[in-house]
């Protein structure tokens, strides 16, 4: 998304590659906001289920903070619709 400005829509292949060489997982909101998305250390399954369906609308519960102008949400609950 940083480099070339796509979004998941028709690019949840390249995005599961991103993920799978390590890249990170962004939430994009309604608002146009980008949370950066976090394991939650005591079950990060939540977590593990958005870089497994990129793209898809989902609902995310869990904390979030932010820090030096970087939002992120440790995700403990992952809803699709």
């Amino acid at each position: 998304w940083f480099k070339l400005g796509a979004r998941p829509e028709g690019h949840e292949a390249c995005a599961r590659a991103c993920f799978a060489a390590g890249g990170p997982v962004g939430i994009a909101t309604s608002d146009g906001r980008v949370f950066l998305a976090l394991p939650d250390k005591r079950d990060p399954s939540a977590f593990q289920s958005l870089k497994e369906r990129p793209g898809e609308k989902v609902r995310v519960e869990g904390e979030v903070r932010m820090r030096d102008g970087l939002s992120g949400v440790v995700v403990s609950r992952a809803e699709f619709s």
